[in-house]
Protein backbone atom coordinates (compact mmCIF):
# COMPACT_ATOMS: atom_id res chain seq x y z
CA UNK A 1 0.00 0.00 0.00
CA UNK A 2 1.25 3.06 -0.79
CA UNK A 3 1.20 6.46 1.39
CA UNK A 4 -1.08 8.65 -0.71
CA UNK A 5 -3.42 4.82 0.37
CA UNK A 6 -2.79 4.84 3.69
CA UNK A 7 -3.51 8.37 4.05
CA UNK A 8 -7.12 7.77 2.65
CA UNK A 9 -7.54 4.62 4.50
CA UNK A 10 -7.01 6.81 7.20
CA UNK A 11 -9.50 9.36 6.84
CA UNK A 12 -11.89 7.27 5.59
CA UNK A 13 -11.99 5.14 9.49
CA UNK A 14 -11.78 8.42 10.90
CA UNK A 15 -14.58 9.85 9.23
CA UNK A 16 -16.49 6.16 9.79
CA UNK A 17 -15.58 6.66 13.62
CA UNK A 18 -17.32 10.85 13.44
CA UNK A 19 -20.25 8.91 12.08
CA UNK A 20 -20.62 6.35 14.62
CA UNK A 21 -20.37 8.76 17.56
CA UNK A 22 -22.81 11.23 15.73
CA UNK A 23 -25.53 8.04 15.46
CA UNK A 24 -25.24 7.45 19.01
CA UNK A 25 -25.74 10.84 20.15
CA UNK A 26 -28.09 11.81 23.31
CA UNK A 27 -30.09 14.63 23.69
CA UNK A 28 -29.69 16.35 26.93
CA UNK A 29 -32.96 14.14 28.36
CA UNK A 30 -31.08 11.26 27.85
CA UNK A 31 -33.02 9.82 25.24
CA UNK A 32 -31.57 8.44 22.09
CA UNK A 33 -32.35 10.79 18.68
CA UNK A 34 -34.87 9.69 16.40
CA UNK A 35 -36.88 12.21 14.69
CA UNK A 36 -35.43 15.32 16.21
CA UNK A 37 -32.04 17.03 15.25
CA UNK A 38 -29.23 15.46 17.18
CA UNK A 39 -26.90 16.82 19.88
CA UNK A 40 -23.55 15.85 21.54
CA UNK A 41 -23.29 15.81 25.18
CA UNK A 42 -19.59 17.84 26.57
CA UNK A 43 -17.78 14.28 25.87
CA UNK A 44 -18.75 13.99 22.33
CA UNK A 45 -18.76 17.66 21.28
CA UNK A 46 -14.53 17.17 22.59
CA UNK A 47 -14.01 13.87 20.78
CA UNK A 48 -15.95 14.96 17.67
CA UNK A 49 -13.74 18.49 17.65
CA UNK A 50 -10.38 16.10 18.24
CA UNK A 51 -11.21 13.83 15.03
CA UNK A 52 -12.45 17.13 12.81
CA UNK A 53 -9.05 18.32 13.73
CA UNK A 54 -7.52 15.49 12.73
CA UNK A 55 -9.33 14.55 9.32
CA UNK A 56 -8.73 18.14 8.29
CA UNK A 57 -5.30 17.72 8.84
CA UNK A 58 -5.18 14.52 6.76
CA UNK A 59 -7.35 15.97 3.61
CA UNK A 60 -4.56 18.91 3.65
CA UNK A 61 -1.64 16.10 3.42
CA UNK A 62 -3.72 13.94 1.23
CA UNK A 63 -3.93 16.77 -1.66
CA UNK A 64 -0.11 17.67 -0.82
CA UNK A 65 0.31 14.38 -1.72
CA UNK A 66 -1.22 14.04 -4.84
CA UNK A 67 0.54 17.14 -5.92
CA UNK A 68 3.47 16.30 -5.34
CA UNK A 69 2.40 12.75 -7.17
CA UNK A 70 1.89 14.63 -10.45
CA UNK A 71 4.49 16.16 -10.47
CA UNK A 72 7.57 14.28 -9.25
CA UNK A 73 9.40 11.43 -11.23
CA UNK A 74 9.25 8.02 -9.29
CA UNK A 75 12.26 7.12 -7.68
CA UNK A 76 14.35 3.86 -8.93
CA UNK A 77 14.67 1.47 -6.12
CA UNK A 78 17.42 -1.07 -5.61
CA UNK A 79 15.90 -4.05 -5.30
CA UNK A 80 19.09 -5.59 -3.65
CA UNK A 81 18.06 -2.97 -1.08
CA UNK A 82 15.54 -2.73 1.69
CA UNK A 83 13.37 0.42 1.59
CA UNK A 84 13.00 2.03 4.84
CA UNK A 85 9.44 1.73 7.06
CA UNK A 86 7.96 4.94 5.92
CA UNK A 87 7.15 6.98 9.07
CA UNK A 88 3.67 6.85 9.81
CA UNK A 89 1.68 10.40 11.55
CA UNK A 90 0.39 9.66 15.04
CA UNK A 91 -0.54 6.86 16.78
CA UNK A 92 -3.56 5.09 14.74
CA UNK A 93 -3.23 1.69 13.92
CA UNK A 94 -3.48 1.32 10.33
CA UNK A 95 -3.67 -2.39 9.12
CA UNK A 96 -0.61 -3.78 6.65
CA UNK A 97 -2.16 -5.34 3.18
CA UNK A 98 0.09 -7.21 0.91
CA UNK A 99 -0.64 -6.65 -2.91
CA UNK A 100 -3.22 -4.11 -4.52
CA UNK A 101 -5.93 -2.77 -2.05
CA UNK A 102 -9.46 -5.32 -2.80
CA UNK A 103 -11.64 -2.92 -2.11
CA UNK A 104 -10.70 -0.52 -5.42
CA UNK A 105 -11.65 -3.43 -7.28
CA UNK A 106 -14.75 -4.18 -5.91
CA UNK A 107 -17.85 -2.40 -7.61
CA UNK A 108 -20.31 -0.62 -6.05
CA UNK A 109 -23.09 -2.46 -4.21
CA UNK A 110 -25.97 -0.37 -5.52
CA UNK A 111 -26.69 2.92 -7.19
CA UNK A 112 -27.51 4.53 -3.84
CA UNK A 113 -24.33 3.31 -2.39
CA UNK A 114 -22.23 5.51 -5.60
CA UNK A 115 -24.20 8.45 -5.40
CA UNK A 116 -23.35 8.41 -1.03
CA UNK A 117 -19.87 8.39 -2.05
CA UNK A 118 -19.87 10.52 -4.99
CA UNK A 119 -21.44 13.49 -2.32
CA UNK A 120 -19.15 12.27 0.26
CA UNK A 121 -15.99 13.50 -1.60
CA UNK A 122 -17.60 16.40 -3.40
CA UNK A 123 -18.18 18.04 0.14
CA UNK A 124 -16.39 21.00 0.54
CA UNK A 125 -16.02 21.18 4.58
CA UNK A 126 -15.58 17.53 4.78
CA UNK A 127 -14.23 15.53 1.27
CA UNK A 128 -13.15 11.75 1.85
CA UNK A 129 -12.79 10.06 -1.40
CA UNK A 130 -13.85 6.00 -1.77
CA UNK A 131 -11.10 4.64 -3.49
CA UNK A 132 -13.58 2.83 -5.94
CA UNK A 133 -14.29 6.13 -7.38
CA UNK A 134 -10.81 6.51 -8.69
CA UNK A 135 -10.76 2.81 -10.68
CA UNK A 136 -10.14 2.32 -13.91
CA UNK A 137 -13.45 0.78 -15.18
CA UNK A 138 -14.41 -0.55 -18.79
CA UNK A 139 -17.13 2.31 -20.50
CA UNK A 140 -20.70 1.49 -20.23
CA UNK A 141 -21.51 2.04 -23.05
CA UNK A 142 -20.04 4.40 -26.59
CA UNK A 143 -16.23 4.88 -25.68
CA UNK A 144 -13.09 5.36 -27.80
CA UNK A 145 -11.48 1.56 -26.41
CA UNK A 146 -13.60 -0.78 -28.35
CA UNK A 147 -13.76 0.22 -32.19
CA UNK A 148 -17.00 -1.03 -33.12
CA UNK A 149 -18.39 0.46 -30.08
CA UNK A 150 -17.32 4.17 -31.24
CA UNK A 151 -13.60 4.14 -31.86
CA UNK A 152 -13.94 3.31 -35.68
CA UNK A 153 -15.01 7.22 -35.74
CA UNK A 154 -12.58 8.81 -34.46
CA UNK A 155 -9.70 7.75 -37.12
CA UNK A 156 -8.19 10.44 -38.80
CA UNK A 157 -8.15 9.23 -42.59
CA UNK A 158 -12.02 8.70 -42.24
CA UNK A 159 -14.63 11.22 -43.68
CA UNK A 160 -16.66 12.84 -41.01
CA UNK A 161 -19.84 11.92 -41.88
CA UNK A 162 -21.14 8.63 -40.88
CA UNK A 163 -22.39 6.07 -43.43
CA UNK A 164 -25.94 3.97 -42.89
CA UNK A 165 -28.37 2.16 -44.28
CA UNK A 166 -31.29 3.53 -45.50
CA UNK A 167 -35.32 2.29 -44.62
CA UNK A 168 -38.73 2.75 -46.25
CA UNK A 169 -39.29 3.87 -42.48
CA UNK A 170 -42.68 6.77 -41.72
CA UNK A 171 -44.94 5.02 -44.18
CA UNK A 172 -47.52 3.46 -41.28
CA UNK A 173 -47.00 7.08 -39.07
CA UNK A 174 -48.08 9.13 -41.29
CA UNK A 175 -51.05 7.43 -42.21
CA UNK A 176 -52.48 7.16 -38.82
CA UNK A 177 -55.20 9.64 -37.34
CA UNK A 178 -52.92 11.00 -34.86
CA UNK A 179 -54.14 13.21 -31.50
CA UNK A 180 -51.50 14.69 -29.35
CA UNK A 181 -52.56 14.76 -25.57
CA UNK A 182 -52.31 17.57 -23.46
CA UNK A 183 -50.12 18.78 -20.49
CA UNK A 184 -52.90 17.55 -18.08
CA UNK A 185 -53.84 14.11 -19.47
CA UNK A 186 -52.16 10.49 -19.81
CA UNK A 187 -54.75 9.23 -21.87
CA UNK A 188 -57.90 9.77 -24.67
CA UNK A 189 -61.48 8.42 -24.09
CA UNK A 190 -63.95 8.85 -27.42
CA UNK A 191 -66.75 7.53 -28.60
CA UNK A 192 -67.31 5.62 -31.90
CA UNK A 193 -70.71 4.19 -33.58
CA UNK A 194 -71.15 0.69 -32.82
CA UNK A 195 -72.10 -0.58 -36.32
CA UNK A 196 -71.32 -4.18 -36.84
CA UNK A 197 -73.60 -4.65 -40.04
CA UNK A 198 -75.11 -2.65 -42.65
CA UNK A 199 -78.47 -4.28 -42.45
CA UNK A 200 -81.93 -2.65 -41.60
CA UNK A 201 -81.49 -1.25 -37.86
CA UNK A 202 -77.95 -1.76 -37.63
CA UNK A 203 -76.35 1.02 -39.81
CA UNK A 204 -74.99 4.17 -38.30
CA UNK A 205 -75.24 2.05 -34.89
CA UNK A 206 -78.87 1.71 -35.60
CA UNK A 207 -80.51 4.72 -36.99
CA UNK A 208 -83.20 4.36 -38.75
CA UNK A 209 -85.63 5.70 -41.38
CA UNK A 210 -89.10 4.30 -42.18
CA UNK A 211 -91.55 5.06 -45.51
CA UNK A 212 -94.35 6.49 -43.86
CA UNK A 213 -97.59 7.89 -44.65
CA UNK A 214 -99.00 10.97 -44.72
CA UNK A 215 -100.50 12.10 -41.02
CA UNK A 216 -98.68 8.78 -39.66
CA UNK A 217 -96.89 8.56 -36.44
CA UNK A 218 -93.05 8.49 -36.83
CA UNK A 219 -90.94 5.99 -35.41
CA UNK A 220 -88.16 6.59 -33.24
CA UNK A 221 -84.55 5.38 -33.92
CA UNK A 222 -80.91 6.22 -31.98
CA UNK A 223 -77.38 5.24 -32.16
CA UNK A 224 -75.49 2.89 -30.05
CA UNK A 225 -71.69 3.99 -29.32
CA UNK A 226 -69.09 2.14 -28.32
CA UNK A 227 -66.40 4.20 -26.40
CA UNK A 228 -63.05 3.16 -27.11
CA UNK A 229 -59.99 4.47 -24.47
CA UNK A 230 -55.97 5.11 -25.20
CA UNK A 231 -53.84 5.11 -22.47
CA UNK A 232 -50.48 6.59 -23.24
CA UNK A 233 -47.49 3.31 -22.96
CA UNK A 234 -43.93 4.38 -22.89
CA UNK A 235 -41.18 3.68 -24.95
CA UNK A 236 -37.49 4.20 -24.25
CA UNK A 237 -33.73 4.39 -25.49
CA UNK A 238 -30.68 4.99 -23.85
CA UNK A 239 -26.91 5.70 -24.72
CA UNK A 240 -23.99 6.69 -22.85
CA UNK A 241 -21.11 8.49 -24.59
CA UNK A 242 -17.85 9.45 -23.45
CA UNK A 243 -16.22 12.49 -23.07
CA UNK A 244 -13.04 11.91 -25.36
CA UNK A 245 -15.54 10.32 -28.05
CA UNK A 246 -17.70 13.49 -27.78
CA UNK A 247 -15.52 15.77 -28.65
CA UNK A 248 -13.20 13.86 -31.39
CA UNK A 249 -16.01 12.41 -33.03
CA UNK A 250 -18.61 14.55 -33.30
CA UNK A 251 -20.48 12.73 -35.46
CA UNK A 252 -21.87 10.51 -33.35
CA UNK A 253 -23.15 13.26 -30.46
CA UNK A 254 -24.62 15.36 -32.87
CA UNK A 255 -26.35 12.12 -34.43
CA UNK A 256 -27.41 10.77 -31.11
CA UNK A 257 -31.21 12.41 -31.01
CA UNK A 258 -31.90 11.68 -34.84
CA UNK A 259 -30.72 7.91 -34.50
CA UNK A 260 -33.06 7.76 -30.84
CA UNK A 261 -35.99 9.28 -32.89
CA UNK A 262 -35.36 6.48 -36.37
CA UNK A 263 -35.36 3.79 -33.38
CA UNK A 264 -38.69 5.08 -31.62
CA UNK A 265 -39.77 5.45 -35.40
CA UNK A 266 -39.47 1.48 -36.04
CA UNK A 267 -40.76 0.35 -32.81
CA UNK A 268 -44.10 2.04 -32.81
CA UNK A 269 -44.88 1.50 -36.40
CA UNK A 270 -44.27 -2.13 -35.91
CA UNK A 271 -46.63 -2.04 -32.48
CA UNK A 272 -49.10 -0.29 -35.14
CA UNK A 273 -48.32 -3.09 -37.56
CA UNK A 274 -48.59 -6.34 -34.68
CA UNK A 275 -48.42 -5.13 -31.20
CA UNK A 276 -49.88 -7.34 -28.70
CA UNK A 277 -51.81 -4.42 -26.90
CA UNK A 278 -49.83 -5.20 -23.53
CA UNK A 279 -47.65 -2.36 -23.03
CA UNK A 280 -47.63 -1.12 -26.32
CA UNK A 281 -49.97 -0.43 -29.26
CA UNK A 282 -52.60 -2.58 -30.46
CA UNK A 283 -51.35 -3.98 -34.30
CA UNK A 284 -53.82 -4.44 -37.27
CA UNK A 285 -52.27 -7.97 -37.71
CA UNK A 286 -54.35 -10.36 -35.27
CA UNK A 287 -57.14 -8.34 -34.57
CA UNK A 288 -60.46 -9.00 -34.34
CA UNK A 289 -61.40 -6.14 -36.89
CA UNK A 290 -59.08 -7.44 -39.46
CA UNK A 291 -60.47 -9.74 -42.39
CA UNK A 292 -58.55 -12.69 -42.63
CA UNK A 293 -58.71 -14.32 -46.68
CA UNK A 294 -58.53 -17.53 -46.98
CA UNK A 295 -55.75 -19.33 -49.30
CA UNK A 296 -56.85 -21.15 -52.39
CA UNK A 297 -57.96 -25.10 -52.80
CA UNK A 298 -54.58 -26.58 -53.24
CA UNK A 299 -52.55 -23.53 -53.01
CA UNK A 300 -48.69 -24.36 -52.89
CA UNK A 301 -46.92 -22.81 -49.85
CA UNK A 302 -45.26 -19.83 -49.94
CA UNK A 303 -47.12 -18.38 -52.89
CA UNK A 304 -49.38 -15.78 -53.63
CA UNK A 305 -51.66 -16.09 -56.70
CA UNK A 306 -53.82 -13.36 -58.43
CA UNK A 307 -56.92 -14.83 -56.85
CA UNK A 308 -56.06 -14.14 -53.66
CA UNK A 309 -55.27 -10.64 -54.74
CA UNK A 310 -58.85 -10.09 -56.28
CA UNK A 311 -60.73 -11.49 -52.89
CA UNK A 312 -58.82 -9.25 -51.00
CA UNK A 313 -59.90 -6.36 -52.79
CA UNK A 314 -63.28 -7.64 -52.86
CA UNK A 315 -63.44 -7.66 -49.10
CA UNK A 316 -61.69 -3.86 -48.67
CA UNK A 317 -64.05 -1.53 -47.17
CA UNK A 318 -62.63 2.12 -48.26
CA UNK A 319 -60.94 1.29 -51.70
CA UNK A 320 -60.07 5.12 -52.21
CA UNK A 321 -57.82 5.52 -49.24
CA UNK A 322 -56.43 2.17 -49.35
CA UNK A 323 -52.57 1.51 -49.85
CA UNK A 324 -51.16 -2.57 -49.92
CA UNK A 325 -47.85 -3.43 -47.45
CA UNK A 326 -45.78 -6.37 -48.18
CA UNK A 327 -43.08 -7.99 -47.16
CA UNK A 328 -40.37 -7.39 -50.39
CA UNK A 329 -39.85 -11.35 -50.45
CA UNK A 330 -43.22 -11.48 -52.36
CA UNK A 331 -42.17 -9.60 -54.87
CA UNK A 332 -41.22 -12.52 -57.26
CA UNK A 333 -44.77 -14.00 -56.68
CA UNK A 334 -46.14 -10.55 -57.17
CA UNK A 335 -44.34 -9.89 -61.08
CA UNK A 336 -45.61 -13.33 -62.67
CA UNK A 337 -48.98 -12.86 -61.48
CA UNK A 338 -51.42 -12.73 -64.50
CA UNK A 339 -54.91 -12.56 -64.85
CA UNK A 340 -56.67 -14.87 -67.97
CA UNK A 341 -58.40 -12.86 -70.48
CA UNK A 342 -60.16 -14.57 -72.82
CA UNK A 343 -56.97 -16.65 -74.49
CA UNK A 344 -54.92 -14.37 -73.47
CA UNK A 345 -54.24 -12.72 -70.10
CA UNK A 346 -52.60 -9.19 -68.66
CA UNK A 347 -50.52 -8.66 -65.72
CA UNK A 348 -51.99 -7.97 -62.08
CA UNK A 349 -48.95 -6.41 -60.94
CA UNK A 350 -48.02 -3.06 -62.16
CA UNK A 351 -44.08 -2.97 -61.71
CA UNK A 352 -42.36 0.49 -60.80
CA UNK A 353 -42.07 2.40 -63.91
CA UNK A 354 -45.01 0.93 -65.84
CA UNK A 355 -47.32 3.89 -64.67
CA UNK A 356 -43.88 7.01 -64.66
CA UNK A 357 -46.15 9.50 -63.01
CA UNK A 358 -46.76 7.11 -59.87
CA UNK A 359 -44.31 7.15 -57.28
CA UNK A 360 -44.91 3.08 -56.25
CA UNK A 361 -46.16 0.08 -58.24
CA UNK A 362 -49.48 -0.79 -58.64
CA UNK A 363 -51.94 -3.51 -57.54
CA UNK A 364 -55.41 -3.26 -58.69
CA UNK A 365 -54.86 0.61 -59.14
CA UNK A 366 -53.33 0.93 -55.38
CA UNK A 367 -49.97 2.31 -54.09
CA UNK A 368 -47.16 -0.88 -52.87
CA UNK A 369 -45.27 0.11 -50.22
CA UNK A 370 -42.86 -2.34 -48.99
CA UNK A 371 -42.50 -2.31 -45.27
CA UNK A 372 -40.07 -4.46 -42.99
CA UNK A 373 -43.12 -5.11 -40.62
CA UNK A 374 -45.04 -7.71 -42.62
CA UNK A 375 -44.13 -11.14 -41.76
CA UNK A 376 -42.63 -13.65 -44.20
CA UNK A 377 -43.87 -14.83 -47.01
CA UNK A 378 -46.18 -17.24 -46.73
CA UNK A 379 -47.73 -16.31 -43.51
CA UNK A 380 -50.21 -14.26 -42.11
CA UNK A 381 -49.46 -10.68 -42.43
CA UNK A 382 -46.96 -10.87 -45.16
CA UNK A 383 -49.14 -8.68 -47.43
CA UNK A 384 -52.14 -6.34 -45.94
CA UNK A 385 -54.91 -4.44 -47.55
CA UNK A 386 -55.01 -1.11 -45.37
CA UNK A 387 -56.48 1.37 -45.14
CA UNK A 388 -55.07 3.80 -41.95
CA UNK A 389 -57.45 6.21 -41.45
CA UNK A 390 -58.92 3.75 -39.80
CA UNK A 391 -56.48 3.49 -36.94
CA UNK A 392 -56.16 6.01 -33.45
CA UNK A 393 -52.96 6.93 -32.49
CA UNK A 394 -52.34 9.61 -29.59
CA UNK A 395 -48.80 10.67 -28.07
CA UNK A 396 -47.40 13.32 -25.92
CA UNK A 397 -46.70 15.48 -28.67
CA UNK A 398 -43.76 13.81 -29.77
CA UNK A 399 -40.28 12.16 -28.45
CA UNK A 400 -38.67 14.11 -25.65
CA UNK A 401 -34.70 14.07 -25.63
CA UNK A 402 -32.53 14.82 -22.68
CA UNK A 403 -28.76 14.46 -21.80
CA UNK A 404 -27.31 14.58 -18.89
CA UNK A 405 -23.17 14.78 -17.28
CA UNK A 406 -24.41 13.76 -13.50
CA UNK A 407 -25.18 9.91 -13.76
CA UNK A 408 -21.49 9.03 -14.94
CA UNK A 409 -20.23 12.68 -13.64
CA UNK A 410 -16.65 10.54 -12.39
CA UNK A 411 -16.12 8.65 -15.50
CA UNK A 412 -16.61 11.35 -17.90
CA UNK A 413 -19.87 9.96 -19.91
CA UNK A 414 -22.57 11.65 -20.84
CA UNK A 415 -25.91 9.94 -20.93
CA UNK A 416 -28.74 10.68 -23.79
CA UNK A 417 -32.41 9.43 -23.21
CA UNK A 418 -35.49 9.51 -25.18
CA UNK A 419 -38.72 8.65 -23.83
CA UNK A 420 -42.04 8.84 -26.78
CA UNK A 421 -45.10 8.28 -24.77
CA UNK A 422 -47.76 6.65 -27.61
CA UNK A 423 -50.95 4.63 -27.81
CA UNK A 424 -52.85 3.49 -30.79
CA UNK A 425 -55.15 0.86 -31.73
CA UNK A 426 -57.90 0.00 -34.93
CA UNK A 427 -61.07 1.84 -34.49
CA UNK A 428 -63.61 -0.93 -35.25
CA UNK A 429 -63.35 -4.39 -33.30
CA UNK A 430 -65.29 -6.23 -35.65
CA UNK A 431 -65.32 -6.93 -39.44
CA UNK A 432 -68.71 -5.29 -41.17
CA UNK A 433 -71.41 -7.23 -42.54
CA UNK A 434 -73.07 -6.01 -45.85
CA UNK A 435 -76.37 -4.85 -46.58
CA UNK A 436 -76.69 -7.99 -48.76
CA UNK A 437 -74.35 -10.73 -49.17
CA UNK A 438 -72.17 -12.87 -46.82
CA UNK A 439 -68.80 -11.85 -47.49
CA UNK A 440 -67.97 -9.28 -44.23
CA UNK A 441 -65.79 -6.20 -45.38
CA UNK A 442 -63.30 -4.25 -43.30
CA UNK A 443 -60.34 -1.35 -43.17
CA UNK A 444 -57.30 -3.69 -42.80
CA UNK A 445 -57.64 -7.07 -44.89
CA UNK A 446 -54.85 -9.52 -45.12
CA UNK A 447 -53.72 -13.51 -46.06
CA UNK A 448 -54.05 -16.65 -44.38
CA UNK A 449 -50.96 -18.41 -43.79
CA UNK A 450 -50.28 -20.82 -47.07
CA UNK A 451 -48.70 -23.51 -45.64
Amino acid sequence: MTRLQMLRKRAIALQAQMQTRLASAVNPEGHAQANDPRTFNEAEQAGHDTDQGALDALVAQIATEERLATFVAPVTVDPAVPAPAAPLDGDTPVAIVVGEDRAVGQPFGSLGEQLLAIRAASDPTNPVMDPRLLAVRAATGMNESVPSDGGFAVQKDFIAGIKERMHNEGQIFSRVNRTPIGANANGLKFNVIKENSRADGSRGGGVRAYWTDEAAALTASKTTLRQVELQLEKLTALMYLTGELQQDATALSARANRDFGRELLFKTEDAYWEGDGAGKPLGIVGHAGTVVVAKEAAQAASTVVSANIVKMWARMRNRSNSVWMYNQEIEPQLLQMTQAVGTGGTVTYMPPGGLSASPYATLMGRPMIPVEYASALGTAGDIVLCDWDAYESIDKGGPKYDSSIHVRFLFDEEVFRAIYRVDGQPLYNSALTPFKGSATTAHFVTLATRA
